[in-house]
């Protein structure tokens, strides 16, 4: 491997990276140059620090119910219950009543507006998410990023962002997300753990409002194109087909075969809205196999 020592001053924590070659910095720089950040679009932030506010106080058991106990219990889930395209509810609630005891709850609009949930960790290759549009409630082991326009009138917003946002479908920041090229994005240029070590990768809102999402001017030609409107209708099929896989009692393998096409095809629309040559996208891939 041979690796420009001036690299080390722009990669995460100055590692060396051997992975990160010439080849691999004109990927990237192709990716920034058609892109915008995921938080000029969308408002990024943990879930709730639910232990609570006071120190040696209680801790997260404490505000959690096996039942629905009151009116004011919520649904809830952790970031070991996200996946890509989907999560598992436990049958766990949070007792939002508590919701003033606790450390850091978020406001209730937080988790009840259309929103993605990311997990804190990654998957060993791969950024988990999903698109929520139930009102899931969660900790702070998933962040959640809600468009600018889908956040309250009363928040203070950025006039040219909460426009800009309208432009880009939670399905289309979904499919963004969770797609290789981002993965790949993420690793090489986001994450300070050199390394893989089987546990993923840490995100945080710093870098999940820096993610790189389709410019506008890319949006745009999607659109005229009719690949928007595609990318919509196959990020539908996958929450669709993963959701059921996982409770059907027949076709389980189908399913599987079924979300890996789409999800491969939806890859392959990604690179080709991005201009990526046959050897860059062999560099994403082996960056997120």
């Amino acid at each position: 491997h041979t690796v420009v020592q001036s690299r080390l001053t722009t990669l995460p924590e100055q590692m060396l990276r051997i992975d990160f070659t010439e080849d691999v910095a004109a990927v990237v720089e192709k990716i920034k140059k058609a892109s915008i950040r995921l938080g000029d679009v969308a408002h990024a932030n943990y879930g709730a620090q639910m232990s609570s506010r006071k120190k040696g106080g209680f801790g997260k058991e404490h505000v959690l119910r096996d039942s629905k106990e009151s009116g004011t219990c919520r649904k809830t889930i952790s970031g070991r219950e996200l996946y890509r395209y989907r999560a598992h509810w436990a049958g766990r609630y949070v007792e939002w009543a508590l919701a003033p005891e606790m450390y850091g709850p978020r406001s209730e609009w937080f988790f009840e507006r259309p929103k993605l949930m990311i997990r804190d960790i990654t998957g060993t290759h791969r950024i988990e998410a999903m698109l929520d549009r139930s009102g899931l409630y969660c900790d702070h082991t998933i962040l959640c990023a809600l468009r600018f326009a889908d956040m309250p009138v009363t928040e203070k917003l950025d006039v040219q962002k909460l426009e800009l946002s309208k432009s880009y479908s939670l399905e289309v920041l979904q499919g963004v997300v969770a797609s290789r090229l981002v993965s790949a994005f993420f690793y090489w240029t986001l994450t300070g753990e050199g390394v893989r070590t089987g546990g993923g990768f840490h995100t945080y809102p710093t870098t999940v409002r820096a993610l790189p999402v389709p410019s506008p001017d890319l949006i745009r030609s999607a659109e005229r194109d009719g690949k928007l409107k595609e990318i919509e209708q196959l990020v539908t099929r996958l929450a669709g087909s993963s959701a059921s896989g996982e409770t059907a009692p027949f076709g389980v393998e189908q399913r599987k075969r079924q979300f890996a096409a789409n999800d491969a095809h939806l890859d392959q629309i990604f690179y080709k809205l991005y201009g990526l040559t046959e050897a860059e996208i062999a560099l994403v891939e082996a960056a997120t196999n």
